[in-house]
């Protein structure tokens, strides 16, 4: 529940961030008996997994995409029966609209796959061999460090001077699923997401499916089983540790303390909390500068008049890099659309997003829309993970270790699938593991 009640039993673990690591790490540890206690900043759970309402259909606010391929989301979707549906433009699109080399065109998917599949390819014909392990990322270090130095854009300049149309068809899927422009987002962070897919052909059938009752309905099954408190509107302000363990203090003051602490927050927010001891070096830099959450707009647009389900790509210099069919009805049809900059244009406003979308299709007419800006969310600060150059190779193990008792789950620091919901749940899993050996005097071995 969420009250708290004075003169508890102090908890075993706080779990920091109720998103989708903290729901379930808190859930696993709860799960083997440990007492956890969960605080969440906002007044809901479920942080960039949320679902609302727009338009008179639930829409999905932050994430949206799962796949069958992905392990650990489809053992939740197994564990609590739950349905997923296709999402219309992702799986079949029956027209495609494009913007590359400069024109705007559409066609059959078929003529739109002939262009697009091959400049993919071209783009990541190293990736198996670079990334043999998509879950030992760092297998070829020397390798992934070079590669790591390099942005989307880099590549682009190398492998597509003489051919501007295939070159905006790679940028486009090496760069839009992570929530940046091409010159921001690492060449071995894009790549690594394209092995974790299983490689090109894979990561192209990529994730066709959504949850039947939203995300939030997962959110709200992890915490029916829990086993856990949680309370929210509950900020953190300071987490402190002595041999003991670990004492976490409310932006309102109040004092919370604990063997063991797990902070799920996403990695752009850590800069607001304060450590004592601080945090190591590869947290700090990453969280200060923003490198890991992108910064990337998350828009749904309701146009006038029903249409076949479409999948419209651009360029990551584009407004918008992303644009297809979520639902189709008699008189309306619904898309969800995906670009590198928030800052770009306001998805908020109607007239904006039709400019935009107009770009691909010309008689668009834009009735209503609805964007949030997780970048300017105090508590996210960034929508999905997008790593820039270096992140990768220099900060990405700083990122994922424990410090003293305090211990570190996010779907920006998983070991693949960063920015998912797939890498959230491994990340809460994995981490939670961590917590119950150590509290268990569980020896590594």
């Amino acid at each position: 529940s969420s009250e708290h009640v004075e003169g508890k039993a102090a908890p075993d673990v706080i779990v920091i961030g109720g998103g989708l690591a903290g729901c379930v790490a808190a859930r696993e540890l709860a799960h083997k008996g440990h007492k956890v206690t969960l605080v969440e900043a906002q007044n809901r759970l479920g942080g960039r997994t949320f679902t609302s309402e727009f338009a008179g259909v639930q829409y999905e606010v932050g994430a949206l995409m799962l796949s069958w391929k992905q392990p650990l989301i489809w053992s939740e979707v197994v564990r609590y029966g739950m349905e997923i549906e296709p999402i219309p433009g992702s799986l079949a699109p029956e027209r495609c609209y494009w913007i590359a080399g400069g024109e705007s065109k559409s066609g059959s998917p078929e003529e739109f796959f002939e262009l697009f599949v091959p400049a993919v390819h071209k783009f990541f014909d190293d990736v198996a061999a670079t990334f043999p392990f998509p879950y030992e990322v760092l297998t070829n270090r020397s390798l992934v460090e070079k590669l790591d130095q390099l942005s989307v854009e880099d590549r682009l300049n190398e492998r597509f001077a003489s051919d501007p149309v295939a070159r905006d068809f790679a940028d486009n899927w090496a760069s839009v699923p992570l929530a940046r422009q091409g010159s921001e987002v690492s060449l071995a962070a894009t790549m690594a997401l394209t092995s974790a897919f299983g490689g090109v052909e894979a990561s192209l059938e990529g994730t066709g499916f959504r949850l039947k009752e939203g995300t939030s309905s997962l959110i709200n099954n992890i915490v029916e089983d829990g086993g856990f408190d949680y309370r929210l509107g509950a900020p953190v302000a300071s987490i402190s540790q002595n041999n003991s363990g670990a004492t976490v203090v409310l932006r309102g003051g109040e004092t919370l303390s604990a063997e063991k602490v797990i902070l799920t927050t996403p990695v752009n927010t850590y800069d607001g909390i304060e450590f004592n001891p601080p945090l190591n070096a590869a947290k700090q830099i990453v969280s200060r500068g923003k490198m890991a959450g992108g910064h990337g707009s998350h828009i749904n647009a309701k146009l006038k008049g029903k249409s076949p389900p479409i999948l419209a790509v651009a360029p990551s210099d584009m407004p918008l890099g992303l644009l297809l069919t979520t639902d189709v009805f008699e008189d309306s049809t619904i898309v969800d659309g995906y670009g590198p900059d928030a800052d770009l244009f306001d998805g908020s406003d109607p007239e904006e997003v039709q400019e935009v979308i107009r770009q691909w299709i010309p008689d668009a007419e834009v009735l209503e829309t609805v964007s949030y800006r997780w970048d300017l969310d105090p508590y996210s600060q960034g929508t999905w993970a997008g790593y820039k150059p270096g992140v990768l190779s220099k900060y990405f193990e700083g990122l994922r270790e424990s410090e003293g008792h305090v211990y570190f789950a996010s779907g920006d620091s998983a070991t693949a699938f960063r920015g998912f919901m797939e890498g959230a749940i491994e990340s809460g899993v994995r981490v939670s593991r961590d917590v119950h050996r150590s509290l268990a005097g569980i020896k590594e071995t």
